[in-house]
């Protein structure tokens, strides 16, 4: 930690990025590992992380994107997503959106397994991104987010994404159990504001309606599913 406090930063930015480089360390070694097993072709390794850089810990870079962790503006939902398997796959960069629900029926994919659930699953196979075809994310995929601390408020930061607009109830809180907002959704387009500095739903007002329609309809379902699981735990009696 030394080295980096010596570069400038504070203690608590300078110990966060010595704690990043044990990581980065940590995963080379696991990937000599499978390299020495004559595994490497036949695993996969994902790495991501789950959010943007803590506030509470203080100010660090962020790519200049609004927002942090407990946040789901991009600078608190916009991460690293790194695939390693050298064997089918060739290294490269893709510039699309992958969200964490897609992971699961992406492996489903790779195993060669024919998904059968009674339950539909939330996200989508990113598997021909990673074998090269890149016109299989369409514009119309919807993806979405809710964040906050305790019993899930959804008048409270949520977001669904279509494209690229991006429609946002917005941040009010980090306490836990918020009361409803009553703030309006902010609408914007992240092809031309990458940073969401300039909400646009007075000039969208059709597009408005239509995704906080869909974001409704994702909420209740989630929580419907919450519920009936909820319902479905077993009384323990002392």
């Amino acid at each position: 930690m030394a080295h980096k406090r010596q570069m400038g930063f504070d203690e608590s930015t300078a110990t966060i990025y010595a704690m990043i480089e044990v990581i980065d360390r940590g995963i080379r070694e696991l990937i000599l590992e499978l390299d020495k097993l004559e595994l490497s072709e036949k695993t996969l390794v994902i790495f991501a992380s789950d959010n943007g850089p803590d506030p509470i810990t203080g100010t660090r870079f962020n790519q200049n994107l609004r927002g942090t962790k407990y946040q789901i503006y991009e600078g608190g939902i916009q991460v690293p997503f790194l695939v390693y398997c050298p064997g089918p796959f060739k290294a490269t960069h893709i510039e699309e959106v992958v969200h964490f629900v897609d992971v699961f029926p992406t492996i489903l994919a790779l195993c060669g397994i024919d998904d059968q659930a009674s339950t539909p699953l939330d996200g989508d196979s990113f598997f021909p991104l990673l074998v090269g075809d890149k016109q299989t994310q369409q514009e119309s995929v919807r993806r979405y987010w809710q964040w906050n601390r305790g019993v899930p408020n959804y008048t409270h930061h949520a977001a669904i994404r279509e494209g690229n607009w991006k429609l946002v109830r917005p941040f009010v809180t980090r306490s836990i159990n918020p009361e409803d907002s009553d703030k309006l959704p902010v609408l914007f387009d992240l092809a031309a504001d990458p940073t969401e500095a300039n909400d646009c739903a007075k000039d969208h007002a059709e597009r408005v309606a239509l995704m906080n329609a869909l974001l409704n309809a994702w909420c209740e379902s989630v929580e419907a599913d919450r519920i009936r699981e909820y319902e479905q735990q077993p009384i323990i009696h002392d």
